[in-house]
């Protein structure tokens, strides 16, 4: 069993050390699940809709006050904003 595991441990590692490279290590785990649900929904100029958001694998399971809160905190850190004139629908920002 350990040796099948031996390659999730060491994707686990990498991801954990391209967190660390790009930031993201002070966001909570719904705050990455959300950033990340942003960045594969969003098509071009026109941002991710909420309703992609919400329905992303990345963010099933998270309850819909948690996906919001997270949504606020994400935009008061910067990581993402709203496009203005387009309701509900964000982008990553850098």
């Amino acid at each position: 069993m350990t040796v099948k595991l031996q390659p999730l441990a060491q994707l686990s590692m990498l991801l954990s050390d391209m967190e660390q490279e790009m930031g993201l290590e002070e966001l909570s785990h719904f705050e990455k699940q959300v950033l990340l649900a942003v960045v594969d929904s969003a098509s071009n100029a026109n941002g991710a809709r909420l309703a992609d958001i919400q329905n992303h694998k990345l963010t099933l399971e998270i309850s819909r006050p948690s996906l919001f809160r997270a949504l606020k905190q994400l935009e008061e850190k910067g990581q993402i904003e709203k496009l203005e004139g387009k309701r509900g629908r964000y982008v990553a920002i850098g």
